[in-house]
């Protein structure tokens, strides 16, 4: 017998600050046949407290993220690895969560927390770094659905800083957000048909602060 599980996937949008830039390298296809490809080579030199030029960072982000919740509401999350490649330490903040369907009553709910009713559809979603957690809510209020450890709004306009990650050429330049949560366990409401449902969460990246 299969088993019945919900699933989620969660596409990272990365916003870049209006002070930085964000950017990934384009791939180019050569045909059966060969041909020539021009590599962009982008060099900078830092000044003397080795600080590099504005405008030098550059990431790679996965994005996307995964979630199931199998027939005995039992919750399995996945991790991203973040890359600086750049030549400038970053911070991840989690800025935005937004559930497209979150009028539907037909798919996956996530709630800040759970109740004794609540079935293998109502969810707590959370993302955590090495320099905090986020958790999140389909029900964004006046926010952006995105909410600090204590469950509060986030005090920072940049969102709930989750990670710091180095410079490139450091033994940290690479860091680990970690989907984790819990589902409802009532079987009072059954999950007769298996659910699959999108989010969307907004990643902010800029460059890292001094505390």
């Amino acid at each position: 017998m299969k088993k019945k599980f919900l699933s989620l996937m969660m596409a990272a949008a990365v916003v870049a600050t209006t002070s930085v830039n964000a950017f990934a390298a384009s791939d180019a296809t050569v045909s059966e046949n060969g041909g020539s490809v021009d590599v962009k080579i982008t060099g900078s030199v830092n000044d003397e407290l080795d600080k590099a030029p504005e405008g030098t960072i550059n990431v790679t982000v996965p994005t996307a993220l995964t979630f199931t919740v199998n027939k005995d509401g039992n919750f399995t999350g996945t991790s991203l690895t973040i890359t600086n490649n750049g030549t400038e330490a970053v911070d991840v903040f989690a800025y935005e969560f937004t559930d497209i369907n979150s009028n539907s009553t037909n798919g996956i709910e996530v709630k800040k927390t759970l109740a004794d009713e609540d079935n293998r559809s109502k969810v707590t979603l959370n993302l955590s770094g090495n320099k905090g957690i986020a958790n999140f809510a389909s029900d964004a209020g006046t926010g952006r659905g995105v909410y600090d450890a204590d469950l509060a709004d986030a005090t920072s306009a940049d969102g709930i800083k989750l990670a710091r990650i180095d410079k490139v050429g450091s033994t940290q330049n690479t860091g680990e957000l970690t989907l984790r949560g819990d589902a409802g366990k009532s079987k009072t409401v059954k999950v007769n048909k298996a659910i699959t449902e999108d989010f969307t969460l907004k990643l902010k990246i800029k460059k890292a602060s001094e505390s």
